[in-house]
């Protein structure tokens, strides 16, 4: 009762601030009085909105293209020509690209190199001081490139005599200053054609020779203890 006195009272201060008669009010609150459930408050159920997860950063998948195998490396070959005063001699060759060797054989048969631009180095293995020639070769694709070296070289030998019979000895050949090999008393070495010193040893005694060589030329030295 109490609160219904209220609601009247409140009906009709506001109908009367609003400029209605006190018998319009008094009919709004009859009105609302006998027709509470249209005025009466439905509840709303308020669901939480959830918050995303935290999943980390996105990834995004790309998508991997194929791609061609690289072609082998193209190869050819190169073969090895030394001649010893006109005529075919054995020897070994090396192959460098401005560094150390990359690739070396014995010139008996063709060696297969990538295709390149190399600087050959052929080698006369006869010879006591195994002189050398170095060469530019350029290998191509399938190709059989083939490096050439010319050498000259003379036949020397020394023979030792003491107290005029023959006698062992040990002949130590030099070049420029450097010791290219040695040779046994009869003993014949072949030698890059030039000018040698040979040091005639017989137990503790020395003779030295100036022996100049010719190409082809054969030289035999008698060294007299």
């Amino acid at each position: 009762m109490a609160n219904s006195s209220k609601l009247l009272a409140f009906v009709l201060s506001a109908g009367l601030l609003m400029g209605a008669s006190v018998a319009d009010a008094q009919f709004t609150y009859r009105s609302f009085r006998h027709a509470p459930q249209l005025y009466r408050a439905t509840p709303t159920r308020v669901t939480p909105r959830m918050q995303p997860m935290n999943q980390g950063p996105t990834r995004t998948m790309s998508r991997t293209e194929a791609r061609p195998a690289p072609s082998p490396a193209q190869r050819g070959r190169v073969a090895c020509g030394i001649t010893e005063n006109g005529a075919y001699a054995p020897g070994t060759i090396e192959f460098r690209q401005g560094g150390p060797i990359v690739a070396s054989g014995d010139c008996s048969q063709a060696l297969d190199l990538p295709v390149g631009t190399y600087d050959a180095t052929l080698t006369l293995t006869t010879a006591l001081d195994r002189p050398q020639r170095t060469v530019r070769v350029t290998v191509t694709a399938d190709g059989l490139a083939t490096a050439r070296a010319e050498f000259e070289t003379s036949i020397l030998e020394v023979r030792f005599t003491a107290d005029g019979r023959p006698a062992h000895g040990l002949a130590i050949v030099k070049k420029d200053g450097q010791v290219v090999g040695t040779l046994g008393s009869g003993v014949s070495g072949r030698v890059s054609s030039g000018t040698y010193e040979v040091v005639a040893r017989y137990r503790t005694t020395d003779r030295s020779y100036t022996v100049p060589l010719a190409p082809g030329q054969r030289r035999a030295i008698r060294a007299a203890f």
